[in-house]
C-alpha cells in the first residue's frame, strides 16, 4: 500500500466530476468512526471537576465560580471540537454560516455565540439543552445577582449531559462512501468505486485532516482536502455525526452535498439508498 501514488485534487468539484456517480441511483454507506484531539492545556472535564468543586463549598464565592466553570467547560468543549475541524470560532466563514440559515429551524437560527450555533447546526447538541446552554451563558454574562445552588447545580448537570453528549458522538460517528448501482454491481477491479469522506493524518498523530478521495488503479489515491470555506465541509460533517441514527436526515445532508457540487439538480431528482 505504501507504493500507491496520492494526487491531490484542486476542488471538490473536479472530484466529484471525474468520479461522475449516477445521481439518481446513488448508494451511501458509512463505517468506522474517529478520534478528537484535545488542543488545550486544560480540558471540559476539568473545568467541569472545578466546578462542582466550587460547588461543594456552598458559599456565594462558590455558587459563582462553579457557575462561571460550568460555562467553561461548554465554552472549551465547544472550541476545541470546532478547532478539530480546522475552524476559527473567531471568523466563522459564510458558507458556515449559510450552513446554519439551512439546516436549523427559526428559532435555532439565532443561537449566540455564533460558535454554538455551528456546534448545534452539527447535530452536536440535543435540541432540550440549546435552552439551556443559553440560559445558561446569560446568567454569566448578563444577571449579577447571587446564583441560586439550583440554578448551578443545573449549570453543571448541563455541561456534563453536553460533554458525555459528544463522547457518544465520537463513538458513533462514521466515514461516509457515495457510490452508484452500476458501480457498486459492475466495477471491475481496480475501477473507481465509490467517494470516501473520513480523516487522514498528514505527518503525524497531530495534524489530522478531512478529506474526500478515490482509488483508481490507474492513477492511485486521489483525493481533496476540505476546508472551512467549503460548504459540502459542514454537510459531510453533519453526515458524520448524525449516519448511526438518523437516516433520513443523512440521505437529505447528501443531497444537499450533491446539489452543492451540481446546483442545477433539484433535490428530487437526486435517490439515494441507504
Amino acid at each position: 500500500m505504501n507504493d500507491i501514488k496520492t494526487v491531490r485534487i484542486s476542488t471538490a468539484k473536479e472530484l466529484f466530476d471525474t468520479v461522475s456517480l449516477d445521481y439518481k441511483n446513488l448508494i451511501v454507506d458509512y463505517s468506522e468512526n474517529i478520534n478528537f484531539i484535545n488542543y488545550f492545556d486544560l480540558k471540559p472535564e476539568d473545568y467541569l471537576y472545578f466546578a462542582k468543586s466550587d460547588l461543594m463549598k456552598k458559599d456565594k464565592r462558590g455558587l459563582i465560580n462553579a457557575l462561571s466553570n460550568a460555562k467553561r467547560a461548554i465554552d472549551c468543549l465547544i472550541e476545541n471540537i470546532l478547532k478539530n475541524f480546522n475552524i476559527n470560532i473567531k471568523k466563522l466563514p459564510k458558507v458556515a454560516l449559510d450552513f446554519c440559515e439551512e439546516v436549523l429551524d427559526d428559532e435555532s437560527k439565532n443561537i449566540k455565540p455564533l460558535s454554538f450555533r455551528l456546534f448545534c447546526a452539527l447535530g452536536l447538541s440535543p435540541i432540550i439543552l440549546v435552552k439551556e446552554v443559553r440560559s445558561l451563558r446569560n446568567k454569566v454574562e448578563h444577571e449579577f445577582n447571587n446564583p441560586q445552588k439550583e440554578d448551578v447545580l443545573r449549570a453543571c448537570e448541563v455541561a456534563e449531559l453536553l460533554i458525555n453528549n459528544l463522547k457518544a458522538k465520537e463513538v458513533y460517528s462514521c466515514g461516509i462512501e457515495i457510490s452508484d448501482i452500476h458501480r457498486t454491481r459492475h466495477t471491475s477491479q481496480g475501477g473507481i468505486k465509490s467517494i470516501r469522506f473520513d480523516y487522514t493524518f498528514v505527518g503525524d498523530i497531530n495534524n489530522g485532516r478531512f478529506n474526500i478521495y478515490f482509488y483508481d488503479s490507474n492513477k492511485g489515491i486521489c483525493q481533496y482536502f476540505l476546508n472551512p470555506e467549503d460548504k459540502i465541509y459542514y454537510y459531510f460533517l453533519k453526515a458524520m455525526f448524525i449516519a448511526e441514527f438518523d437516516t433520513d436526515e443523512l440521505e437529505l445532508c447528501i443531497k444537499r452535498i450533491v446539489r452543492e457540487i451540481n446546483p442545477n439538480l433539484d433535490l428530487d431528482e437526486i435517490n439515494i439508498r441507504i
